[in-house]
Protein backbone atom coordinates (compact mmCIF):
# COMPACT_ATOMS: atom_id res chain seq x y z
CA UNK A 1 0.00 0.00 0.00
CA UNK A 2 1.28 3.59 -1.11
CA UNK A 3 -1.04 5.59 0.79
CA UNK A 4 -3.19 5.37 3.21
CA UNK A 5 -4.71 8.71 3.81
CA UNK A 6 -8.38 8.36 2.31
CA UNK A 7 -8.94 12.47 2.14
CA UNK A 8 -7.67 14.57 -0.98
CA UNK A 9 -4.29 16.49 -0.40
CA UNK A 10 -5.80 20.13 -1.42
CA UNK A 11 -6.56 22.41 1.70
CA UNK A 12 -9.12 23.54 0.63
CA UNK A 13 -10.92 19.62 -0.03
CA UNK A 14 -9.66 18.04 2.67
CA UNK A 15 -12.61 17.31 3.70
CA UNK A 16 -13.35 15.43 0.59
CA UNK A 17 -12.90 11.87 -0.52
CA UNK A 18 -9.65 10.60 -2.20
CA UNK A 19 -10.51 8.32 -5.32
CA UNK A 20 -7.25 8.42 -7.08
CA UNK A 21 -3.19 8.78 -6.23
CA UNK A 22 -0.66 10.10 -8.14
CA UNK A 23 2.49 8.38 -7.98
CA UNK A 24 4.41 10.85 -9.69
CA UNK A 25 3.27 13.81 -7.51
CA UNK A 26 2.41 11.74 -4.27
CA UNK A 27 -0.58 13.29 -3.79
CA UNK A 28 -4.24 11.76 -3.60
CA UNK A 29 -6.69 13.56 -5.36
CA UNK A 30 -10.98 13.61 -5.22
CA UNK A 31 -12.89 13.96 -8.42
CA UNK A 32 -12.72 17.12 -8.85
CA UNK A 33 -9.28 17.48 -8.59
CA UNK A 34 -8.48 14.77 -10.61
CA UNK A 35 -10.32 16.24 -13.70
CA UNK A 36 -8.09 19.08 -13.41
CA UNK A 37 -5.07 17.07 -13.09
CA UNK A 38 -5.75 14.92 -15.68
CA UNK A 39 -5.61 17.99 -18.12
CA UNK A 40 -2.42 18.73 -16.75
CA UNK A 41 -0.36 16.34 -16.36
CA UNK A 42 -1.92 13.64 -18.86
CA UNK A 43 1.45 11.37 -18.76
CA UNK A 44 2.19 11.36 -15.03
CA UNK A 45 1.06 7.63 -13.57
CA UNK A 46 -1.96 7.66 -11.81
CA UNK A 47 -3.82 4.43 -9.32
CA UNK A 48 -7.36 4.42 -8.27
CA UNK A 49 -7.59 4.08 -4.51
CA UNK A 50 -10.16 1.04 -3.14
CA UNK A 51 -13.21 2.91 -1.53
CA UNK A 52 -13.10 0.83 1.69
CA UNK A 53 -9.21 1.12 2.84
CA UNK A 54 -7.33 3.52 0.65
CA UNK A 55 -5.27 0.80 -1.16
CA UNK A 56 -4.54 0.99 -4.70
CA UNK A 57 -7.01 -1.47 -6.85
CA UNK A 58 -4.33 -2.14 -8.97
CA UNK A 59 -0.84 -2.51 -7.68
CA UNK A 60 2.63 -1.28 -9.17
CA UNK A 61 5.78 -2.44 -9.27
CA UNK A 62 7.87 -0.56 -6.26
CA UNK A 63 11.50 -0.94 -8.17
CA UNK A 64 13.07 2.54 -9.88
CA UNK A 65 12.09 3.06 -12.96
CA UNK A 66 9.35 0.46 -12.78
CA UNK A 67 6.00 1.84 -13.76
CA UNK A 68 4.10 -1.52 -14.50
CA UNK A 69 1.66 -3.36 -12.50
CA UNK A 70 2.33 -6.69 -10.41
CA UNK A 71 0.98 -9.16 -12.95
CA UNK A 72 3.38 -11.72 -11.97
CA UNK A 73 4.92 -13.77 -8.69
CA UNK A 74 8.56 -14.94 -8.46
CA UNK A 75 8.27 -18.64 -6.71
CA UNK A 76 11.81 -18.47 -6.51
CA UNK A 77 12.18 -15.88 -4.49
CA UNK A 78 8.36 -15.41 -3.21
CA UNK A 79 7.99 -12.13 -4.55
CA UNK A 80 5.36 -9.82 -6.85
CA UNK A 81 6.76 -9.10 -9.93
CA UNK A 82 6.18 -7.04 -12.61
CA UNK A 83 7.27 -6.94 -16.94
CA UNK A 84 10.17 -5.24 -16.32
CA UNK A 85 11.43 -7.59 -13.58
CA UNK A 86 10.82 -10.66 -15.88
CA UNK A 87 12.52 -9.05 -18.71
CA UNK A 88 15.35 -10.87 -20.61
CA UNK A 89 17.04 -7.53 -20.87
CA UNK A 90 18.61 -6.89 -18.12
CA UNK A 91 19.39 -3.65 -17.18
CA UNK A 92 20.29 -1.69 -13.66
CA UNK A 93 16.75 -3.08 -12.55
CA UNK A 94 15.38 -4.99 -15.36
CA UNK A 95 15.41 -8.69 -15.60
CA UNK A 96 16.35 -9.23 -12.05
CA UNK A 97 13.60 -12.53 -11.78
CA UNK A 98 14.33 -13.35 -15.52
CA UNK A 99 15.69 -17.05 -14.87
CA UNK A 100 13.66 -17.73 -11.94
CA UNK A 101 10.26 -19.89 -12.07
CA UNK A 102 7.45 -17.32 -12.64
CA UNK A 103 3.83 -17.50 -12.58
CA UNK A 104 0.82 -15.08 -13.23
CA UNK A 105 -0.39 -13.86 -10.25
CA UNK A 106 -4.28 -15.28 -10.95
CA UNK A 107 -2.36 -18.85 -11.38
CA UNK A 108 -0.87 -18.40 -8.10
CA UNK A 109 -3.50 -17.05 -6.38
CA UNK A 110 -5.19 -20.26 -7.34
CA UNK A 111 -2.00 -22.41 -5.75
CA UNK A 112 -1.72 -20.32 -2.95
CA UNK A 113 -5.28 -20.53 -1.91
CA UNK A 114 -5.05 -24.78 -2.15
CA UNK A 115 -1.95 -24.54 -0.06
CA UNK A 116 -3.65 -21.85 2.18
CA UNK A 117 -6.67 -24.26 2.98
CA UNK A 118 -3.90 -27.23 3.29
CA UNK A 119 -1.49 -25.43 5.96
CA UNK A 120 -5.01 -24.25 7.39
CA UNK A 121 -6.69 -27.99 7.53
CA UNK A 122 -2.80 -29.34 8.62
CA UNK A 123 -2.59 -26.33 11.14
CA UNK A 124 -5.93 -26.78 12.93
CA UNK A 125 -5.16 -30.65 12.79
CA UNK A 126 -1.93 -30.34 14.88
CA UNK A 127 -3.47 -27.83 16.59
CA UNK A 128 -6.02 -30.83 17.95
CA UNK A 129 -3.20 -32.95 18.23
CA UNK A 130 -0.81 -30.84 20.17
CA UNK A 131 -3.65 -30.25 22.78
CA UNK A 132 -4.89 -33.95 22.85
CA UNK A 133 -0.70 -34.45 23.87
CA UNK A 134 -0.21 -31.95 25.80
CA UNK A 135 -3.99 -32.61 28.09
CA UNK A 136 -2.60 -36.96 27.92
CA UNK A 137 0.85 -35.37 29.02
CA UNK A 138 -0.43 -33.28 31.68
CA UNK A 139 -2.73 -36.32 33.13
CA UNK A 140 0.49 -38.27 33.26
CA UNK A 141 2.48 -35.73 34.87
CA UNK A 142 0.15 -36.04 37.60
CA UNK A 143 -0.39 -39.45 38.33
CA UNK A 144 4.13 -39.12 38.22
CA UNK A 145 3.76 -36.47 40.68
CA UNK A 146 1.38 -38.50 42.58
CA UNK A 147 3.81 -41.83 42.29
CA UNK A 148 6.71 -39.57 43.44
CA UNK A 149 5.02 -38.15 46.82
CA UNK A 150 3.60 -41.47 47.18
CA UNK A 151 7.42 -42.98 47.23
CA UNK A 152 8.50 -39.86 49.23
CA UNK A 153 5.86 -40.44 51.76
CA UNK A 154 6.78 -43.91 52.08
CA UNK A 155 10.50 -42.73 52.44
CA UNK A 156 9.63 -40.19 54.64
CA UNK A 157 7.63 -42.61 57.00
CA UNK A 158 10.53 -45.13 57.15
CA UNK A 159 13.08 -42.73 58.19
CA UNK A 160 10.61 -41.30 60.53
CA UNK A 161 10.30 -44.77 61.76
CA UNK A 162 14.60 -45.20 61.78
CA UNK A 163 14.95 -41.41 63.33
CA UNK A 164 12.11 -41.78 66.68
CA UNK A 165 13.96 -45.37 67.28
CA UNK A 166 17.15 -43.84 67.19
CA UNK A 167 15.88 -40.80 69.70
CA UNK A 168 13.61 -43.85 71.82
CA UNK A 169 17.67 -45.53 71.92
CA UNK A 170 19.13 -42.96 72.70
CA UNK A 171 16.89 -41.97 75.76
CA UNK A 172 17.04 -45.71 77.10
CA UNK A 173 20.75 -45.29 77.01
CA UNK A 174 20.63 -42.04 78.98
CA UNK A 175 18.19 -43.81 81.67
CA UNK A 176 20.53 -46.94 81.56
CA UNK A 177 23.86 -44.90 81.84
CA UNK A 178 21.88 -43.10 84.92
CA UNK A 179 20.77 -46.06 86.93
CA UNK A 180 24.17 -48.07 86.44
CA UNK A 181 26.15 -45.15 87.91
CA UNK A 182 23.78 -44.45 91.00
CA UNK A 183 24.00 -48.60 91.49
CA UNK A 184 27.29 -48.21 91.78
CA UNK A 185 28.27 -44.85 93.01
CA UNK A 186 26.01 -42.45 94.25
CA UNK A 187 24.16 -38.94 92.76
CA UNK A 188 24.35 -35.38 93.42
CA UNK A 189 20.72 -35.96 96.00
CA UNK A 190 22.80 -38.29 98.67
CA UNK A 191 24.83 -35.30 98.86
CA UNK A 192 21.97 -32.69 99.11
CA UNK A 193 20.20 -34.49 101.47
CA UNK A 194 23.26 -35.35 104.03
CA UNK A 195 23.82 -31.34 103.91
CA UNK A 196 20.14 -30.79 104.94
CA UNK A 197 20.89 -33.01 108.43
CA UNK A 198 24.15 -31.26 108.80
CA UNK A 199 22.56 -27.96 108.80
CA UNK A 200 20.07 -29.48 111.18
CA UNK A 201 22.93 -30.96 113.46
CA UNK A 202 24.59 -27.73 113.69
CA UNK A 203 21.64 -25.50 114.59
CA UNK A 204 20.65 -28.26 117.20
CA UNK A 205 24.39 -28.33 118.54
CA UNK A 206 24.17 -24.64 118.98
CA UNK A 207 20.65 -24.76 120.98
CA UNK A 208 22.28 -27.14 122.68
CA UNK A 209 25.74 -25.30 123.56
CA UNK A 210 23.37 -22.73 125.18
CA UNK A 211 21.86 -24.79 127.90
CA UNK A 212 22.54 -23.70 130.97
CA UNK A 213 22.47 -26.87 133.21
CA UNK A 214 22.29 -24.63 136.62
CA UNK A 215 18.95 -23.20 135.63
CA UNK A 216 17.29 -25.94 133.54
CA UNK A 217 14.77 -27.90 135.25
CA UNK A 218 16.13 -31.96 135.59
CA UNK A 219 13.19 -33.29 133.54
CA UNK A 220 13.84 -31.59 130.46
CA UNK A 221 17.37 -31.69 130.59
CA UNK A 222 17.04 -35.62 130.45
CA UNK A 223 14.83 -35.33 127.34
CA UNK A 224 17.03 -32.96 125.66
CA UNK A 225 20.27 -35.62 126.68
CA UNK A 226 18.30 -38.26 125.62
CA UNK A 227 17.30 -36.44 122.01
CA UNK A 228 21.39 -35.73 121.52
CA UNK A 229 21.96 -39.38 122.19
CA UNK A 230 19.69 -40.19 119.06
CA UNK A 231 20.77 -37.46 117.16
CA UNK A 232 24.44 -38.51 117.65
CA UNK A 233 23.32 -42.01 116.74
CA UNK A 234 22.00 -41.20 113.51
CA UNK A 235 24.98 -39.17 112.29
CA UNK A 236 27.46 -41.89 113.04
CA UNK A 237 25.37 -43.89 111.33
CA UNK A 238 24.90 -41.39 108.13
CA UNK A 239 28.65 -41.11 108.65
CA UNK A 240 29.56 -45.11 108.00
CA UNK A 241 26.76 -45.46 105.22
CA UNK A 242 28.59 -41.62 103.26
CA UNK A 243 32.03 -43.50 104.12
CA UNK A 244 31.26 -46.76 101.60
CA UNK A 245 29.70 -44.74 99.05
CA UNK A 246 32.67 -42.33 98.97
CA UNK A 247 35.13 -45.28 99.10
CA UNK A 248 32.88 -46.55 96.01
CA UNK A 249 33.14 -43.30 94.87
CA UNK A 250 37.06 -43.32 95.12
CA UNK A 251 37.33 -47.19 93.00
CA UNK A 252 38.54 -47.16 89.38
CA UNK A 253 35.35 -48.75 87.54
CA UNK A 254 35.63 -47.92 84.67
CA UNK A 255 31.93 -47.58 83.03
CA UNK A 256 31.96 -47.17 78.76
CA UNK A 257 29.50 -47.03 76.07
CA UNK A 258 30.46 -50.27 73.58
CA UNK A 259 28.46 -49.54 70.42
CA UNK A 260 29.92 -52.07 68.08
CA UNK A 261 33.22 -54.20 67.66
CA UNK A 262 34.27 -51.12 64.58
CA UNK A 263 32.67 -48.13 66.20
CA UNK A 264 29.91 -45.99 64.69
CA UNK A 265 31.14 -46.00 61.67
CA UNK A 266 29.77 -49.51 60.41
CA UNK A 267 26.37 -48.34 61.10
CA UNK A 268 26.71 -45.07 59.46
CA UNK A 269 27.58 -47.23 56.16
CA UNK A 270 24.49 -49.41 56.51
CA UNK A 271 22.56 -45.47 57.26
CA UNK A 272 24.10 -44.04 54.61
CA UNK A 273 23.18 -47.51 52.30
CA UNK A 274 19.86 -48.14 53.26
CA UNK A 275 17.15 -48.19 50.48
CA UNK A 276 17.83 -48.75 46.39
CA UNK A 277 15.69 -47.07 43.60
CA UNK A 278 14.58 -49.72 41.79
CA UNK A 279 13.70 -48.84 38.18
CA UNK A 280 12.21 -51.31 35.57
CA UNK A 281 14.08 -51.00 32.11
CA UNK A 282 14.97 -53.48 28.58
CA UNK A 283 13.73 -56.06 30.46
CA UNK A 284 15.88 -55.81 33.27
CA UNK A 285 16.34 -54.32 36.89
CA UNK A 286 18.79 -51.33 37.26
CA UNK A 287 19.68 -50.25 40.73
CA UNK A 288 21.08 -46.90 41.80
CA UNK A 289 22.24 -46.37 45.19
CA UNK A 290 20.16 -43.54 46.58
CA UNK A 291 22.80 -41.21 48.29
CA UNK A 292 25.09 -41.48 45.37
CA UNK A 293 23.65 -41.36 41.51
CA UNK A 294 26.49 -39.58 39.87
CA UNK A 295 29.39 -42.09 38.31
CA UNK A 296 32.84 -41.13 39.72
CA UNK A 297 36.05 -43.35 39.72
CA UNK A 298 35.18 -46.48 41.01
CA UNK A 299 31.56 -47.68 39.36
CA UNK A 300 30.18 -50.95 39.53
CA UNK A 301 28.50 -53.27 37.11
CA UNK A 302 26.68 -55.80 38.16
CA UNK A 303 25.47 -58.18 36.05
CA UNK A 304 23.19 -60.62 37.73
CA UNK A 305 20.16 -62.80 37.73
CA UNK A 306 20.20 -63.44 41.37
CA UNK A 307 16.68 -63.23 43.66
CA UNK A 308 18.72 -62.94 46.55
CA UNK A 309 21.30 -59.99 46.22
CA UNK A 310 24.30 -61.36 48.38
CA UNK A 311 26.91 -59.91 46.52
CA UNK A 312 24.85 -56.46 45.85
CA UNK A 313 24.81 -55.88 49.82
CA UNK A 314 28.67 -56.53 50.42
CA UNK A 315 28.98 -53.87 47.67
CA UNK A 316 26.46 -51.21 49.68
CA UNK A 317 29.15 -51.48 52.49
CA UNK A 318 31.99 -50.56 50.97
CA UNK A 319 33.13 -47.18 50.89
CA UNK A 320 35.26 -47.36 47.91
CA UNK A 321 32.33 -48.01 46.11
CA UNK A 322 30.60 -44.87 44.09
CA UNK A 323 27.56 -45.96 41.93
CA UNK A 324 26.04 -49.47 41.75
CA UNK A 325 24.33 -50.71 38.83
CA UNK A 326 22.26 -54.39 38.30
CA UNK A 327 21.11 -55.17 34.74
CA UNK A 328 19.79 -58.54 34.02
CA UNK A 329 21.75 -60.79 31.45
CA UNK A 330 19.50 -60.03 29.05
CA UNK A 331 20.78 -56.20 28.90
CA UNK A 332 24.77 -57.35 28.53
CA UNK A 333 25.22 -56.26 24.96
CA UNK A 334 24.65 -53.02 25.16
CA UNK A 335 25.58 -52.65 28.23
CA UNK A 336 29.22 -53.78 28.19
CA UNK A 337 30.04 -53.11 24.48
CA UNK A 338 29.05 -49.29 24.15
CA UNK A 339 29.13 -48.39 28.08
CA UNK A 340 31.84 -50.55 29.48
CA UNK A 341 34.46 -48.06 29.88
CA UNK A 342 32.64 -45.94 32.62
CA UNK A 343 32.61 -49.02 35.02
CA UNK A 344 35.28 -49.48 37.14
CA UNK A 345 34.39 -53.14 37.51
CA UNK A 346 32.02 -55.67 35.54
CA UNK A 347 30.91 -58.13 37.70
CA UNK A 348 28.91 -61.14 36.39
CA UNK A 349 26.64 -63.27 39.03
CA UNK A 350 24.69 -65.55 37.46
CA UNK A 351 22.69 -68.61 38.95
CA UNK A 352 22.01 -71.76 37.65
CA UNK A 353 22.41 -70.39 34.16
CA UNK A 354 25.56 -69.72 32.55
CA UNK A 355 26.32 -66.75 29.76
CA UNK A 356 27.91 -67.20 26.86
CA UNK A 357 30.72 -64.47 25.43
CA UNK A 358 29.95 -64.23 21.69
CA UNK A 359 33.05 -64.76 19.41
CA UNK A 360 32.90 -61.73 17.57
CA UNK A 361 32.66 -59.61 21.31
CA UNK A 362 35.53 -61.39 22.72
CA UNK A 363 37.86 -58.10 21.49
CA UNK A 364 35.67 -55.25 23.28
CA UNK A 365 35.99 -57.56 26.77
CA UNK A 366 39.92 -57.29 25.77
CA UNK A 367 39.74 -53.69 25.05
CA UNK A 368 38.31 -53.29 28.33
CA UNK A 369 40.18 -55.44 30.18
CA UNK A 370 43.25 -53.81 28.95
CA UNK A 371 42.27 -50.15 29.25
CA UNK A 372 42.64 -50.58 32.84
CA UNK A 373 38.55 -52.16 33.49
CA UNK A 374 38.15 -55.43 36.01
CA UNK A 375 35.68 -58.36 35.75
CA UNK A 376 35.06 -60.59 38.41
CA UNK A 377 33.29 -63.63 37.54
CA UNK A 378 31.94 -65.32 40.31
CA UNK A 379 31.92 -69.65 39.98
CA UNK A 380 31.96 -70.60 36.33
CA UNK A 381 28.61 -70.34 34.75
CA UNK A 382 30.20 -68.08 32.73
CA UNK A 383 33.63 -69.46 31.73
CA UNK A 384 31.72 -72.84 31.35
CA UNK A 385 32.91 -73.16 28.21
CA UNK A 386 33.00 -76.82 27.92
CA UNK A 387 28.38 -77.21 28.72
CA UNK A 388 28.36 -73.48 26.10
CA UNK A 389 30.33 -74.81 23.02
CA UNK A 390 32.75 -72.04 23.28
CA UNK A 391 36.03 -72.82 24.51
CA UNK A 392 38.44 -70.66 22.55
CA UNK A 393 37.60 -67.50 23.85
CA UNK A 394 37.75 -68.31 27.72
CA UNK A 395 41.05 -69.78 26.75
CA UNK A 396 42.18 -66.54 25.03
CA UNK A 397 41.88 -64.69 28.56
CA UNK A 398 42.78 -67.04 31.00
CA UNK A 399 45.28 -69.25 28.97
CA UNK A 400 43.37 -71.75 30.59
CA UNK A 401 39.85 -74.28 30.32
CA UNK A 402 37.91 -74.71 33.09
CA UNK A 403 35.58 -78.17 32.87
CA UNK A 404 32.46 -77.69 35.60
CA UNK A 405 31.91 -80.64 37.57
CA UNK A 406 28.45 -80.62 39.69
CA UNK A 407 28.76 -81.45 43.54
CA UNK A 408 28.06 -78.34 45.02
CA UNK A 409 28.75 -78.10 48.95
CA UNK A 410 30.25 -76.86 51.70
CA UNK A 411 34.39 -76.99 51.04
CA UNK A 412 37.94 -76.83 51.90
CA UNK A 413 40.29 -74.51 49.36
CA UNK A 414 44.16 -74.40 50.21
CA UNK A 415 45.87 -71.19 50.13
CA UNK A 416 48.64 -71.16 47.17
CA UNK A 417 49.77 -67.65 47.70
CA UNK A 418 49.72 -65.74 50.96
CA UNK A 419 51.79 -62.86 50.03
CA UNK A 420 49.81 -61.21 47.41
CA UNK A 421 48.60 -58.10 48.29
CA UNK A 422 44.59 -59.41 48.01
CA UNK A 423 44.76 -60.83 51.32
CA UNK A 424 45.28 -57.52 53.35
CA UNK A 425 44.15 -55.22 51.68
CA UNK A 426 40.88 -54.71 54.28
CA UNK A 427 40.96 -57.23 56.40
CA UNK A 428 43.77 -58.28 57.38
CA UNK A 429 43.42 -61.99 56.77
CA UNK A 430 46.77 -63.57 58.03
CA UNK A 431 46.72 -66.68 55.96
CA UNK A 432 49.33 -69.11 55.85
CA UNK A 433 50.34 -70.56 52.66
CA UNK A 434 48.75 -74.12 52.74
CA UNK A 435 46.12 -73.07 54.91
CA UNK A 436 42.74 -74.82 54.48
CA UNK A 437 39.73 -72.23 54.52
CA UNK A 438 35.98 -73.18 54.51
CA UNK A 439 34.05 -72.54 51.51
CA UNK A 440 30.91 -72.93 49.89
CA UNK A 441 31.68 -73.75 46.44
CA UNK A 442 29.01 -73.59 43.69
CA UNK A 443 30.83 -76.42 41.12
CA UNK A 444 33.60 -78.07 41.02
CA UNK A 445 36.07 -77.17 38.34
CA UNK A 446 38.88 -79.08 36.70
CA UNK A 447 41.63 -77.61 34.19
CA UNK A 448 43.92 -77.78 31.45
CA UNK A 449 46.14 -75.17 30.84
CA UNK A 450 48.82 -73.62 28.10
CA UNK A 451 51.36 -73.29 30.69
CA UNK A 452 51.49 -74.91 34.30
CA UNK A 453 53.69 -72.57 35.76
CA UNK A 454 51.95 -69.52 34.60
CA UNK A 455 48.75 -70.70 35.43
CA UNK A 456 49.71 -71.79 39.13
CA UNK A 457 51.17 -68.28 39.38
CA UNK A 458 47.40 -66.76 38.78
CA UNK A 459 46.16 -69.28 41.32
CA UNK A 460 45.86 -67.80 44.36
CA UNK A 461 43.56 -70.18 45.90
CA UNK A 462 42.30 -73.39 44.65
CA UNK A 463 39.51 -76.30 45.72
CA UNK A 464 41.21 -78.99 47.96
CA UNK A 465 40.38 -81.72 45.77
CA UNK A 466 43.51 -82.92 44.43
CA UNK A 467 43.12 -82.12 40.67
CA UNK A 468 44.10 -78.01 40.71
CA UNK A 469 40.28 -77.10 41.37
CA UNK A 470 40.21 -73.34 40.42
CA UNK A 471 38.73 -71.06 43.47
CA UNK A 472 40.13 -67.51 43.14
CA UNK A 473 42.17 -67.37 39.97
CA UNK A 474 43.51 -63.42 38.92
CA UNK A 475 45.16 -62.86 35.53
CA UNK A 476 46.43 -59.95 34.55
CA UNK A 477 45.93 -58.64 30.98
CA UNK A 478 47.24 -55.22 30.30
CA UNK A 479 46.09 -52.45 33.21
CA UNK A 480 43.01 -54.49 34.06
CA UNK A 481 42.42 -58.05 35.90
CA UNK A 482 40.33 -60.71 35.13
CA UNK A 483 39.18 -62.78 38.31
CA UNK A 484 37.14 -65.97 38.71
CA UNK A 485 36.07 -66.41 42.06
CA UNK A 486 34.02 -70.10 42.51
CA UNK A 487 31.44 -68.25 45.09
CA UNK A 488 29.53 -65.72 45.23
CA UNK A 489 26.10 -66.74 45.55
CA UNK A 490 23.42 -68.73 47.59
CA UNK A 491 23.42 -72.72 46.73
CA UNK A 492 20.71 -74.59 47.47
CA UNK A 493 20.68 -77.73 49.81
CA UNK A 494 17.37 -79.79 51.30
CA UNK A 495 15.60 -77.29 49.41
CA UNK A 496 17.14 -74.68 51.35
CA UNK A 497 19.15 -71.74 50.32
CA UNK A 498 22.71 -71.46 52.35
CA UNK A 499 24.76 -67.77 52.09
CA UNK A 500 28.68 -68.22 51.72
CA UNK A 501 30.91 -67.98 54.57
CA UNK A 502 32.09 -65.30 56.46
CA UNK A 503 35.26 -65.70 55.28
CA UNK A 504 34.26 -65.53 51.47
CA UNK A 505 32.81 -62.27 52.58
CA UNK A 506 35.65 -60.90 53.37
CA UNK A 507 37.42 -61.96 50.54
CA UNK A 508 35.33 -60.70 48.60
CA UNK A 509 35.56 -57.27 50.44
CA UNK A 510 39.16 -57.55 49.69
CA UNK A 511 39.08 -58.45 46.16
CA UNK A 512 37.41 -54.67 45.68
CA UNK A 513 39.35 -52.79 47.79
CA UNK A 514 42.82 -53.87 45.99
CA UNK A 515 41.05 -52.93 42.97
CA UNK A 516 39.50 -49.49 43.47
CA UNK A 517 43.13 -48.77 45.72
Amino acid sequence: MENNHNKCSLDKHIEKEAIIYCRSCSINMCKKCKALHSELFSNHNTILLNKDNNEPLIAYCKEENHKDELKFYCNTHSILCCASCISKIKTKNDGKHSECEIYLINEMKNIKEKEYKDKMSNFEKNSKILGNILKEMENISNKINEEKERIKIKIQKIFTEIRNAINLREDELFEEIDKRFDEIYFNENIINDNKILENEMKEYLKKIKEININNFEINKFIHELDTLKNKCDIIENKIKELSILNNKGNNKINIEFKSEPEGIGSILKIIRNYGDIYINENNGSKIYKCFNNNYGDNNVLLISNQKFEMIHNLLKLNQKINNISIFSPNCIPSLIYQEKFKYKIIIFDFQDAGYEIKKDNIEEIKKYLESGGNIIITHDHWTNIEIQGNSAICSSLLKAKLISRFGANKSKARILNNSHPIFNSYYNLNFQKNDLIEITETHRTCTTYDDMKEYLNDLLIELDDGEHGEYLLIKEIGKGRLIYWNAGHLYREIGSFLNITEIEQKIFMNIIYWICE
